[in-house]
């Protein structure tokens, strides 16, 4: 623990991921590191991903929320700016399935899929963000777009021909013998 809080405080910008349960060292490492004056680290990023509500519930109820206040009380002191990602990636009703919305930590429910605390710069919480269709291309946590009907069957067909051309080429080459594989895939 104390090595990870030097690691920390070496750099300027600072970007934590954490998946499910996997957040619980890092809790105790952004509660250490607003109490240790830093001139270095300015930024720590935490991105949570987790599919359990409950927990989510739990850790922002426990955690995020005395961190948040005191981040309040000791920003005087410290310039480290805190922001917090909470990616919900459930696919119960309660969940958002996949789509990525933004909302403060108070304003969490289980229909939000990001929850952001601190700085939320670059982000929206536009209403039509909150389809995946309206998402665009390369943001995580989103729905596959070829299973989403209409002309996308094509490019899944294209796909699914490359990859299989592929991996026949590589079996192709790791035969010593090329008349061995035609063999072993017609007989």
């Amino acid at each position: 623990k104390p090595q990870m809080l030097q690691n920390v405080l070496l750099h300027d910008v600072v970007v934590l991921v954490a998946g499910g349960i996997g957040i619980t060292p890092y809790l105790s490492l952004l509660n250490d590191l607003l109490d240790v004056p830093c001139a270095t680290t300015k930024l720590v990023a935490l991105h949570w991903v987790c599919r359990e509500p409950e927990l989510i519930r739990f850790v922002r109820r426990q955690y995020f929320d005395p961190l948040q206040q005191k981040e309040s009380k000791t920003s005087s002191t410290t310039d480290v700016q805190l922001s917090i990602f909470v990616h919900n990636t459930s696919t119960t009703e309660g969940g958002a399935g996949g789509g990525t919305t933004t909302t403060t930590v108070d304003e969490f429910d289980e229909e939000s899929a990001v929850v952001v605390m601190g700085n939320d710069d670059g982000y929206n919480d536009d209403e039509e963000m909150k389809e995946p269709e309206a998402l665009p291309i390369g943001v995580p946590f989103q729905h596959s777009r070829y299973f989403g009907g209409g002309e996308k069957w094509l490019g899944f067909v294209v796909y699914c021909m490359i990859v299989l051309v592929g991996f026949w080429s590589l079996l192709y080459a790791a035969s010593r013998q090329s008349h061995h594989v035609f063999s072993r895939l017609w007989y």
